[in-house]
C-alpha cells in the first residue's frame, strides 16, 4: 500500500508592526511506493513440530537448514528448496546452534526420519515443501524462478493427514495449483 507523505511550508514576512505583509505557503505531496514484498521464507514451525512429533532439539536446525535452501521451481520440483550441508555450511550451523558436528549428523538423521528434509545426494537435502517453502510474492522477470501467489496448509490432527495447496505464478501470468497430501 503506498504512503501519502504531505509537507507545508509557510514563511511571512512582516513590518515593523508585525503586519504580515507577504506570505508564500509550499505544499508539497509526495507519494511513497513499497518496493514489494521481499523473498520469504514461509513457515509453520510449532505446527509441523508437534504435528509431526520432531524433538524439540532438532526444531532449530530444520530453521538453520530452510534459512539456506534453494527456491521452489515449480519447472524443476525435484531439485528445488534443496540445501547444501556440507562444509562450509554445516560449521556455520553448527557454531550458530553450538553443536559438534556429530549431534548435526544425527539431527540430519531425525528430521529425515520424520520427513522434515530427505536426503537427495551426499552433503544434499530437500525440504519437505509441507513445512516450508522458498520463493518470491509475485513473478519478477529479472530473476529465474517464479512466485508463489497463495499457500495453503491444512492440519488435521485426529486423522494425522496434512495439505497443502499453493499456487505458482510465471513470467506470462499463468498460474499453476500444486497440491500435495500426506499422512503422519
Amino acid at each position: 500500500m503506498a504512503k501519502i507523505q504531505e509537507t507545508v511550508e509557510i514563511h511571512e514576512k512582516v513590518n515593523e508592526n508585525n503586519e504580515v505583509i507577504n506570505k508564500t505557503v509550499n505544499r508539497t505531496t509526495r507519494k511513497i511506493e513499497a518496493l514489494g514484498e521481499p523473498d520469504y521464507i514461509k513457515l509453520y514451525t510449532r505446527v509441523w513440530c508437534e504435528f509431526n512429533s520432531i524433538p524439540v532439539p532438532y526444531r532449530n536446525l530444520f530453521l538453520q537448514l530452510a534459512i539456506r535452501m534453494s527456491y521452489a521451481d515449480a519447472n524443476n520440483l525435484s531439485e528445488s528448496q534443496v540445501v547444501h550441508t556440507s562444509k562450509p555450511t554445516s560449521d556455520s550451523i553448527c557454531k550458530v546452534l553450538g553443536w559438534k558436528d556429530n549431534m548435526y549428523q544425527k539431527g540430519l538423521k531425525v528430521l529425515c526420519d520424520c520427513g522434515a528434509i530427505r536426503r537427495v545426494n551426499r552433503g544434499a537435502y530437500q525440504i519437505n515443501p509441507s513445512y516450508a517453502g522458498r520463493g518470491a510474492w509475485r513473478y519478477n522477470p529479472r530473476l529465474e524462478q517464479g512466485g508463489v501467489e497463495d499457500l495453503v496448509a491444512t492440519f488435521n490432527f485426529r486423522k494425522g493427514t496434512v495439505e497443502a495447496s499453493f499456487t505458482w505464478g510465471d513470467e506470462d501470468g499463468n498460474e499453476q495449483v500444486i497440491q500435495a497430501s500426506e499422512e503422519a
